[in-house]
C-alpha cells in the first residue's frame, strides 16, 4: 500500500532563487529534508549507473579496506581521489528510482549546541544538563 508516495518526477538541488520562487508559487514542490533511506545494494546500482568514477573508487577503498576489531578502515588513498559530490548531484538528479514520503515526524537539526539547548529541558537558571553533571551557580 503507498499512501501518499509519489514518484519524484524531478530532484532540483539548490535551485536558483527565481526557480526557488516559482517552485513556492506553484505549490506542487516538496522540499528535500536531506534524508535519504535506501537499500545499500540500490544506492550502489545507481551510483554505479550515474556515478560511475565515484563508484569505482568506492569499490576499491572498500576492496582495499583493513579491519580493525569492529571497524572497517577503507584504502585511504582510493578514498582521498575519489571525486567529490553530493548524493544529491551524483544520483538524485539523475536517478527515476526516487519516491517522496510526506512525513511530519519531529524532527530537529541539532547540529549546534544552541539548537540542543533548545530541545532540552531547563533547570530554574535556564541551563540545559547532558550527561552526568555538577552544576554549581552556573546561568545560561
Amino acid at each position: 500500500m503507498r499512501h501518499n508516495i509519489r514518484d519524484i518526477k524531478q530532484f532540483v538541488e539548490k535551485p536558483d532563487e527565481q526557480s526557488a520562487q516559482d517552485y513556492v508559487s506553484r505549490g506542487d514542490f516538496f522540499w528535500n529534508s536531506g534524508m535519504f533511506v535506501f537499500k545499500a545494494q540500490a544506492f550502489l546500482d545507481e551510483l554505479k549507473k550515474y556515478a560511475p568514477q565515484i563508484y569505482r573508487h568506492v569499490f576499491k577503498a572498500h576492496a582495499n579496506a583493513q579491519h580493525d576489531l569492529d571497524f572497517i578502515r577503507v584504502d585511504k588513498s582510493s578514498f582521498e581521489s575519489c571525486p567529490s559530490d553530493s548524493v544529491d548531484y551524483a544520483v538524485m538528479e539523475q536517478t527515476d528510482k526516487g519516491v517522496v514520503l510526506p512525513v511530519d515526524m519531529g524532527w530537529h537539526d541539532l547540529g549546534s549546541y544552541d539548537a540542543l539547548w533548545q530541545m532540552k529541558e531547563k533547570d530554574e537558571l535556564g541551563n540545559a544538563h547532558f550527561g552526568d553533571v555538577k552544576n554549581i551557580d552556573s546561568i545560561a
